[in-house]
């Protein structure tokens, strides 16, 4: 699969990075201040990189990865659609040979909330590229305040196309906040496959925050006592990003018996050197969201800090499909 395979190259990638630090062209100083989600919008991570950011620039925020290739003549984003909260940085990595950009579409019928123009994204060809081998093209960073959404094209491929949909939707719990990606993504439409980034985040914990916390995640439904899936994640900036992304029914059995069967786990989308934790968003692929009836999302906090927390620390939220 292109998303698996791209997110060993990105493993490597980083490590890669990491011992060529004293050559790269580093991020802006402010790149590295920590501020709140309302902060960043005078603050953002902004800017193109090569070659691509090492792990940690981008450690404290919440951020998602799309990869630029070049298949059969063709430009393609992998994924070309991404549901994501406010909030979150996107990194677009160019792990084709050629220079790509990543601009936001503009005409009379539509305009994005914000422009966005990466300038030229240098490809593996580049002569800086050179220098490792031709092993890496470079990157492009953009933090999404601005709710909506945001169609963009390679200007140098316009027949490349991809959509973000920025949302600002909060279900709230007792224990944590439930931030939901894209425009109207829930209630869900189970006829379509389905996908949006939620964002999980501790009430008692600051953003950003400076611990890491590990969470068990269950998915259960329509039958709330059936659970589809139950996966472990841990974090390095302590807010979970987890992507859902439903498979078509016709290719799955969305009522397996077994917990886990049909689902497939990947991420995070950077991993960090030796002795630094992980971050970015998690990915879970399989038989959800694809009937009529509600899905249920539990998380429970498992660790802070390697610490196990006082009491039990959950929360249930409700994933309602379209009337």
């Amino acid at each position: 699969m292109a998303t698996e395979k791209a997110f060993d190259r990105r493993s490597s990638l980083i490590a890669a990075c990491a011992a060529a630090i004293l050559l790269v062209a580093v991020l802006p100083s402010s790149a590295l201040v920590r501020t709140s989600y309302a902060q960043q919008a005078t603050n953002p991570l902004a800017g193109t990189t090569f070659p691509p950011p090492i792990i940690r620039p981008l450690s404290a925020e919440p951020s998602y990865v799309i990869n630029i290739y070049e298949e059969n003549g063709k430009t393609v984003f992998v994924p070309d659609k991404a549901s994501i909260p406010a909030g979150m940085t996107v990194v677009w990595f160019n792990n084709g040979i050629g220079d790509h950009t990543v601009t936001t579409l503009k005409n009379k019928n539509y305009s994005p909330p914000e422009d966005i123009g990466s300038g030229v994204i240098l490809g593996r060809h580049s002569p800086v590229g050179d220098q490792f081998g031709g092993r890496f093209g470079g990157s492009f960073i953009h933090t999404f305040t601005k709710p909506g959404i945001y169609n963009y094209t390679d200007s140098r491929f316009p027949l490349a196309k991809g959509v973000i949909e920025v949302g600002n939707a909060v279900e709230k719990g007792n224990h944590f906040d439930m931030h939901v990606g894209g425009i109207n993504s829930l209630p869900f439409d189970p006829k379509m496959n389905n996908s949006l980034v939620v964002r999980f985040t501790p009430k008692d914990t600051p953003i950003p925050p400076a611990t890491s916390i590990t969470y068990n995640v269950t998915i259960a439904g329509p039958d709330k006592n059936h659970v589809l899936t139950r996966q472990q994640y841990s974090d390095r900036d302590g807010i979970l990003d987890l992507e859902l992304i439903s498979s078509p029914s016709s290719q799955m059995n969305a009522t397996a018996s077994n917990a886990g069967e049909g689902f497939t786990t990947w991420g995070p989308d950077f991993t960090g050197q030796t002795g630094y934790a992980n971050t970015g968003t998690f990915h879970i692929k399989g038989p959800m969201m694809n009937q009529n009836g509600q899905y249920f999302v539990t998380i429970i906090m498992v660790s802070k800090d390697n610490q196990a927390p006082k009491g039990s620390i959950s929360d249930t939220f409700t994933l309602m499909p379209k009337p």
